[in-house]
Order: C-alpha cells, then sequence, then structure tokens
C-alpha cells in the first residue's frame, strides 16, 4: 500500500509542483499538456487496477495549471504579491460555499486517503461514523478558513497601508501567524489520523451462497402448498 501513497504524492503533488517551477512561462502549452496527460494516464490506471480515482489530487493539479496560467502574466514583487492574496481570497470563498451545501473538503480529501491505502467507501463512512469524525473534520476545515481568512486580513491591510513601497512590513507578523496555526492544524491532523481505522470485510460468496438457500427454501414452501392443494 505505500507505493500508492508515493506514486500519489508524486503524480499529483511533486509534478505539477516541479514542471511549474521547471517550465518557462513561455512553454505554458506544454506544461498544462505534460500535466493533464500525466495526470489522466495515471487516473485511467488507478481506476481499472485499484478501483479508484483520487479526486483531491485531480483538484490540485487542476488548480496548478489554473494558478500557472494566471502567474505566467504577473510580475515578481508586489504584483505576484496582490495575485497571491487574490488567490487566498478566492480560496477561502470557494471553502465557505462547499461549506453552504453541507460538504466538508476534508472530508473528502480523508476518504481519497484511506481509499490509497486499500480502504473502500464503505470502510471509510463508518470509521468516520464510529469515530465521529465529522465533528474532527469541520474543526479542522474552520482552522483552516480562520488561517486564510487572517492571512487575507494582513496582506490587505499591507496592500493598501504601506502600497508598492513596504507592502512586506508585516511579513514576519503573517510569518508569526501562519506558524501558531498550522500547529494547531497539525494537533487537528494527528488527533483524526490517530482514529482506529478497522477495516469491514463482506465475503460476497457467502452472501450469494445464503442468497441461494434462501431462495431455495422459498421455492419449496410453495411446491409444499401446491402438493396440499
Amino acid at each position: 500500500m505505500k507505493y500508492r501513497i508515493i506514486f500519489d504524492i508524486m503524480i499529483y503533488i511533486m509534478a505539477p509542483v516541479l514542471l511549474g517551477s521547471m517550465i518557462n512561462v513561455n512553454y505554458l502549452t506544454y506544461f498544462i499538456m505534460s500535466l493533464a496527460s500525466i495526470g489522466l494516464f495515471y487516473t485511467t490506471i488507478t481506476k481499472f487496477k485499484q478501483d479508484r480515482i483520487n479526486v483531491s489530487g485531480l483538484v490540485f493539479m487542476a488548480l496548478s495549471i489554473v494558478l500557472f496560467i494566471f502567474k505566467s502574466k504577473v510580475n515578481l514583487g508586489f504584483d505576484m504579491y496582490v495575485y497571491n492574496t487574490f488567490f487566498l481570497i478566492l480560496g477561502s470563498v470557494l471553502i465557505s460555499l462547499i461549506g453552504m451545501f453541507g460538504k466538508n473538503i476534508c472530508n473528502y480529501i480523508y476518504k481519497d486517503i484511506l481509499n490509497v491505502i486499500g480502504y473502500n467507501d464503505l470502510n471509510v463512512a463508518i470509521i468516520v461514523k464510529k469515530n465521529e469524525l465529522e465533528k474532527e473534520f469541520n474543526k479542522l476545515s474552520s482552522l483552516v478558513m480562520i488561517h486564510m481568512l487572517a492571512l487575507i486580513f494582513i496582506r490587505v491591510y499591507s496592500i493598501v497601508a504601506y502600497g508598492v513601497d513596504n507592502y512586506l512590513k508585516t511579513s514576519d507578523l503573517e510569518n508569526l501567524t501562519s506558524i501558531l496555526l498550522i500547529m494547531g492544524e497539525i494537533y487537528l491532523i494527528s488527533k483524526i489520523i490517530s482514529k482506529p481505522k478497522n477495516k469491514v470485510r463482506i465475503n460476497k460468496k457467502k452472501n450469494k451462497s445464503n442468497y441461494k438457500q434462501n431462495e431455495k427454501k422459498v421455492i419449496n414452501l410453495n411446491q409444499y402448498k401446491n402438493v396440499n392443494k
């Protein structure tokens, strides 16, 4: 199961990051085609051989492509600072919209991770319900949202108050805020990981044989009724 995790990280996370840092913005088309081909090829293999699709990984890869496209049109320095702030705002809005529909992004990520190491959807649902992980997911997503909003507030204040020349004046405060909130996020993630994960085994052959036996019993009962008429 470990090789699945390694391959997923390499394809869905490392490939976009490495290609994005290595490929020049002038080769944008090659970046998109390469990343899309790698992602689709690997996802097809995992679907047919392992019966799973890593939705979180595909979303991360798609976001990497979108970010790279917009990044290619932005200059370094203050413009990039504003650009990153804009995408923080956009990310917080998307997470809020997902939450409004009763969904939790942490739940999807957790499901994909357990699918990678061999748990099916039924196992994941039972683990989540048994350990009451929905509460932990809500806490984690709320903390992530607080993290994003805090950074947005600091960055917007820096942009408005200090402008092009001194926009990095609040960088120390931004880093300190991130460190403190990341520590809280790591704590919640460790709590979720530490929960027991017992697999539920379903014996399909046994269920099938039981069905056939029950079917025979019904037939025999009907035959018995016909004989006594």
